[in-house]
Formats: C-alpha cells, sequence, structure tokens
C-alpha cells in the first residue's frame, strides 16, 4: 500500500499538469484572438486576463494631431500639414477636411475634433487668434480640454512672437527659429509620446515632397532679388534699430550711463564702458539682397573716441532676410539657419552686449584680485 500510494501522485501529477499547461494555452489563445479582433489584454502570472478598463478603446483618437491657425497662417499650416503627412496619416486640418463638413454642424465638428477627437493638437498662433468666430470655436475647445486632460496635449507655435493668455508661457515651442522642420520633428515626438502611431514614410510620397519642398524654396528664393525684397530689408533694418533703441531707453530709465546707443561710423551701436556691438547693412544693390547682410561687429576693446576702427573690430555675426514658409512673412537668418523677427535680432545682440560686458567686468575684477595678492606677497 505504501508503494502503491508513492506511484499514485506520480502518475496523476504529469496528467494534471498537462492539463492546466493546456488550459492556460487555451486562454493565452483566447485572449490573443481578442487582441487581434482590437481588444487588448494580456494575462498575469496567475493567468488572469487584464486590460483596459471597460469602455475605454484602445485607441480613443479619431484623429493624430489637429491643427489649428489663422487665414493668416494657412499657408505656414499647409506646409507643415504636408510635412506631417508622410508619417502621420490621420491629421485634422479643415481645408483637407472640408469633405467631412459638409451637410454636418461645423460648429460641433470643429469643437469636437480639438476637444477630444484630437491626440495632440497644433495651435499656430498670432495676435487676434480667437477673436474670428471659428477660432473661437476652437479656442474654446482647445481651453476645455486642457482643463480637463491637462496642458500636454497641445503645441503651440507663435508666428509674430506673442502668446495667448490662456497658456502658460513655458509650454509656448522654444524652436520657432529652426524652422517647420523642426516644428513638424517636435509633434511627431508628442505624438508618439502619447502613444500615437508615426510610420515611415512612403519612398514615393517622400520624393513628391521634396519635390514640393524644393519648388515652394526656389519660388521663395527667387523673390529677393525683386523690389519688393529691397523694400522689406529698408523696412526690417530700421526695425532692428528701432527696437535696439527701445531697449537702450529701457535700461537708461532704470540705469543711467550704462548703456549708450547712436549712429557711429556708418554703425548703428549699442555700448558699455567696455565693449560695443553694431550692426550694419552691407551688400544690397537697387533690385536684389541675395548677396545682403545685416553685419554685427564687435569691439576687442572698449570704443575710442574715434569710434569704429578696422583693428579694434571684428565680425560676430552675419543675417541674411529670407521669406518663413509662409511666404509673407521676412525673417533674419544667420549662418546656423536660426531664424529671428527683427525684434528677436535685436533683442539676441543686445542680450550678446551684456553678457560680453559681463564677461570682462568679471575678468577686470580676477586681474585686479591676483594684483592685489601679489602685493600682500611683496
Amino acid at each position: 500500500m505504501r508503494q502503491l500510494a508513492t506511484l499514485r501522485p506520480k502518475a496523476e501529477k504529469p496528467a494534471r499538469a498537462a492539463r492546466s499547461r493546456q488550459e492556460l494555452m487555451d486562454r493565452n489563445h483566447a485572449e490573443e484572438a481578442k487582441h487581434h479582433r482590437g481588444w487588448p489584454a494580456r494575462l498575469s502570472l496567475a493567468g488572469r486576463p487584464r486590460g483596459r478598463p471597460r469602455g475605454i478603446r484602445m485607441d480613443q483618437y479619431k484623429y493624430e494631431v489637429a491643427i489649428s491657425c489663422l487665414k493668416e497662417d494657412v499657408r505656414e499650416a499647409q506646409e507643415l500639414h504636408d510635412l506631417l503627412l508622410p508619417r502621420v496619416s490621420r491629421i485634422f486640418f479643415y481645408p483637407e477636411k472640408q469633405d467631412e463638413l459638409i451637410g454636418r454642424d461645423g460648429i460641433e465638428t470643429f469643437a469636437r475634433a480639438f476637444k477630444t477627437d484630437s491626440r495632440i493638437v497644433v495651435v499656430i498662433y498670432r495676435e487676434g487668434r480667437g477673436e474670428t468666430p471659428w477660432t473661437r470655436v476652437e479656442r474654446a475647445a482647445i481651453e476645455e480640454m486642457c482643463l480637463a486632460s491637462g496642458w500636454e496635449r497641445v503645441v503651440v507655435h507663435s508666428t509674430d512672437g506673442t502668446a495667448p493668455s490662456w497658456l502658460p508661457k513655458f509650454l509656448i515651442w522654444s524652436g520657432a527659429r529652426y524652422g517647420l522642420s523642426a516644428l513638424a520633428a517636435a509633434v511627431e515626438h508628442k505624438v508618439k509620446e502619447r502613444g500615437g502611431n508615426v510610420g515611415e514614410e512612403d519612398p514615393v510620397a517622400m520624393a513628391q515632397r521634396i519635390r514640393r519642398q524644393h519648388a515652394a524654396a526656389s519660388r521663395r528664393e527667387a523673390r529677393r532679388s525683386t523690389d519688393e525684397a529691397v523694400r522689406a530689408a529698408e523696412r526690417e533694418v530700421e526695425a532692428v534699430y528701432a527696437r535696439l533703441h527701445e531697449l537702450v531707453t529701457s535700461v537708461g530709465a532704470t540705469e543711467p550711463n550704462m548703456v549708450g546707443g547712436q549712429l557711429i561710423t556708418g554703425l548703428w551701436t549699442v555700448c558699455t564702458a567696455r565693449v560695443a556691438f553694431g550692426f550694419r547693412w552691407e551688400g544690397g544693390s537697387q533690385n536684389s539682397i541675395k548677396n545682403a547682410s545685416l553685419v554685427l561687429y564687435k569691439t576687442k576693446e572698449p570704443l575710442g573716441r574715434f569710434g569704429w576702427q578696422d583693428e579694434n573690430s571684428r565680425v560676430a555675426g552675419r543675417y541674411q532676410l529670407h521669406l518663413a514658409e509662409d511666404d509673407t512673412t521676412w525673417q533674419w537668418m544667420d549662418a546656423g539657419d536660426l531664424r529671428y523677427s527683427s525684434a528677436q535680432l535685436a533683442d539676441h545682440a543686445f542680450r550678446r552686449l551684456m553678457a560680453e560686458h559681463e564677461g570682462r567686468c568679471a575678468r577686470e575684477l580676477r586681474q585686479q584680485q591676483r594684483a592685489q595678492r601679489k602685493l600682500v606677497r611683496w
């Protein structure tokens, strides 16, 4: 009996184990079949199926991206749409979705597209957005969406440096100087970060996109050899100088005699007691700005009473004027393809002046401290 009692578990245990394995495999196959039908679930270590809460679909968004803009920015928004489309297949952009809106309640469709139907909302912003009838609808829907699910679903690209009052300023996309290609890459990253699908670009679509972009860039470049471009350059150069004068006046109101600004030896100059920066427009012709640039000079030593001297200055930057992707706005571009509005370029130069002034003050202080230590040792 003792032997029989010992043998029975050995004969039954493999059978029980086989049945358990078969049951587990059956459950796995059943759950896998559910997954392929669009119901994601997985087995826990105990074999209990776990999935999303009941009533929530695997992908609750109809669109990966929705794009909102004013009519003044439609070209730029279209360019962004074309950059995204090869890799992000589901995009809500009004000019591309008019067939979906025909015969429907436009207000309800617009509101739903931005509030609940899109994983990521891109707002191409300028002053006045949210004040037209349709952008008021979009704005209300986006604000409700942000209050309900947080700010992570919004990407705001400002075309004029302003920001919507309802959005925290730190959430404004800070890469505007890198152009729309960088914005498209940032949006794609955001889509993937939020669980969306970003695929590989179809080779034929890629060739077509490159051809379109090259043709658009060629048209913009051709416009740099027109009277329109020459007038735009005159206007934008004056805007840079006006902004510099404004900054000098603002600093002078609280820090008298710290910064000066005036036209010196043909350069619009901002200077401190230790360093000077100056802009000069060079290389332009009567009907073209292709070989022209706004050149920024910096002094090696403090600016002397004779003004700018070649031996005391060097080039600190060159900025050419180009049309932005919206085919309307003129922007300054440096050698690294960073883009600036005229106000942004003036601010950039002024910050460089202040940073250089601070560095030279620190070096002078260190030299004085070393000299004092030497005196003490003597």
